[in-house]
């Protein structure tokens, strides 16, 4: 009955063992995939920062370019 107890035992701490690393190994990729997600974002936010900015740019281009068309041609200029 010892024999059978210990070997019983000896099942249900290997059972556990196993469980462990299994939970282990799941949360380890479980943050593998979420550490790739967290940097395709923040690759994401980088090309959508430059894209905003690449349009702002254009943007003020135009402004410019057709506050300059406004003004008139026949205002006196500073002498230098």
């Amino acid at each position: 009955m010892n024999d059978d107890h210990l070997a019983e035992s000896g099942m249900v701490l290997f059972e556990l063992l196993i469980a462990m690393t299994l939970i282990v190994g799941s949360i380890t990729v479980a943050h593998m995939v979420y550490s790739k997600l967290v940097m395709k974002a923040i690759q994401l936010e980088k090309s959508h920062a430059a894209w905003v900015h690449q349009k702002n740019q254009h943007e003020i281009a135009l402004y410019l370019n057709r506050f300059k068309s406004q003004q008139p041609n026949n205002a006196p200029r500073s002498k230098r």
